[in-house]
Parts: C-alpha cells; structure tokens; sequence
C-alpha cells in the first residue's frame, strides 16, 4: 500500500513544497491547510509538478476540525504513516511587549495545537505498529537568540515533548523527528512575522534593530532544502530524533555547546549594539554593562 502521509499548513512555504515532493515520490499525501481558499498556489504546484493531492481543511487550533480531518484520513485511506506537523507562526520582538493573547495564542499553534493532532494519529500508528511523527520545529528551539523569546519558547515546548514522547511511543514502533531549520527565505519570512510595540522604538530598539540588521541577509537560504529534509525523514524506517538545518542552525548549537551559554549571552550583547543602524544607536540609550 502507498505510504499515506498527512501534512499541516500546506497553503506554503515548507509545507507545500514538502507536500508536492512527498507525491512525486509515491506517497498518498493529505495536505491541509486552515482556509482552502488559499489552496490555488498548492494547486498550481501540484499541477506543474504532474501529482494529486488530497486537499483538506485543518485548522490545529479547532478541536472538531482536528477530530474531523484526522477521521476522515482514517476513513477514506485507512492508515496514516507519517504526520507532519508543519503549521505554525512566528513572533518577532521583545517579550515584554507581547501581549499575553498572543502568547498564548502561538503556543495554541505552535505546540498545543501540534500534540493535539498527534494525539488522535496515536491510536492508528500504534495499531499499526508502526509511523512516523514529523515535528517541524527551529534552531531557535533549541539555543535563543534575542527579539525570538515568545516564538523560541513554542519550539523549546515542542523539542521537550518530542524527546519524551519519542521514548514512549517508540515501544510502539512510532518514531518521531524534529526538523529544526534556520532562516529560510519563504512567506514565513523575518520581514512577515508579527511584530509588537516598542520594536522600533523605545526601550528595546537599539537591539532589535540590531538583530533585523543580523538577520536580513540570512533570509536568503532556500526553502527547498527543509523540504527535502521533511520529504526523506517522511521515508525513512528509522529517522533521527533530530535534523537540523542551515548554517545558522548549526553555528548557534555549536557556540550553544562549546562556548556556554554565558559566554554566548556576553558575545551577543557584545557584538548585536555595533550592528544597529545609526539612527537607532543615537535615539536609545545602551543597555545596562553586563
């Protein structure tokens, strides 16, 4: 039977791209998405692409469209293989100045709403002895960098909960895989995320404008890459428990790892002030010597 794989948030970026090249490869690839009036540019790539996919409405913050979609799989496929927890959004600016609904509300997205899916995937995997849970989650779930507080601490959530479900569930024959890409240029971009009072001015400033400087030119990474990532590990018998992604990625686990997180923190409160455009500099006054 063809591995049966269902995909969350394939309006675009990594989930779209994952969708159509999960298909190309001989799946039978569920891809869902909140609003499916969104769904023309995942048509079009379906079609450019010369496969079929099963399109539904997802949203993983409605309990009744989890329970009805997850059904429904199960209903008109049988199985699922492999889940993709790919939807999600980001959050750009100081944690003080975001305000606690959408603190909790991408933590709703981020993290509860991903546990919840798997959580009505569980029983059919387990039946089945075997699947594969696919938690897209970031670099920035594992070592934080400034102005990503809020967003980071939804993917530390998600880091945490996989490491310990993978135990578990891995009596089962389920195995679960984080993806944990760095900054790639797609509609989930720095430039797109939401943003909060007193970003561009005021206390926090000079440092967020500092981190947008760093951050820009890094945007320029391909989205094809977290794609095929997601693609191989949703073929893989026995994927690693974690894959990460990009340059960026890689450079903060190791400073994370061999440098200490002290050191680091002093590095970035060191260098991130020099790289903020002149007006911000001049309009704020300097943090606090460490």
């Amino acid at each position: 039977m063809k591995r049966v794989i269902l995909i969350s948030g394939c309006s675009s970026g990594f989930g779209k791209l994952a969708a159509v090249r999960c298909a190309r490869k001989g799946a039978t690839v569920v891809a869902t998405m909140r609003n499916l009036d969104r769904r023309a540019a995942l048509d079009a790539a379906a079609e450019a692409a010369g496969v079929q996919l099963d399109v539904r409405q997802l949203d993983v913050v409605d309990p009744e469209s989890r329970r009805a979609c997850v059904e429904g799989v199960l209903r008109d496929h049988g199985q699922i293989d492999v889940l993709v927890n790919n939807a999600g959004f980001g959050i750009f600016g100081p944690f003080e100045e975001v305000p606690e609904a959408e603190l909790r509300a991408i933590f709703e997205t981020n993290f509860f709403g991903a546990a919840e899916l798997t959580r009505l995937v569980l029983p059919a995997m387990r039946d089945n002895r075997r699947g594969t849970v696919i938690n897209v989650s970031s670099g920035q779930g594992r070592a934080g960098i400034p102005g990503f507080s809020t967003y980071g601490a939804s993917k530390f959530a998600v880091e945490g909960w996989s490491q310990a479900m993978a135990h578990e569930v891995g009596l089962f024959g389920v195995r679960v895989c984080c993806i944990e890409p760095g900054s790639c240029k797609t509609e989930f971009s720095f430039a797109s995320m939401h943003r909060h009072a007193h970003t561009d001015s005021g206390p926090y400033a000079r440092q967020m404008a500092a981190v947008q400087r760093f951050m820009a030119p890094i945007y320029m990474a391909s989205p094809e890459r977290v794609a095929r990532a997601i693609t191989r590990m949703s073929f893989r018998r026995r994927p690693p428990a974690r894959v990460p992604i990009g340059v960026d990625t890689r450079a903060l686990l190791w400073a994370k790892t061999f440098l200490g997180l002290r050191l680091l923190r002093w590095i970035t409160r060191a260098i991130l002030p020099r790289l903020a455009p002149r007006a911000a500099r001049e309009s704020t006054p300097a943090p606090p010597a460490p």
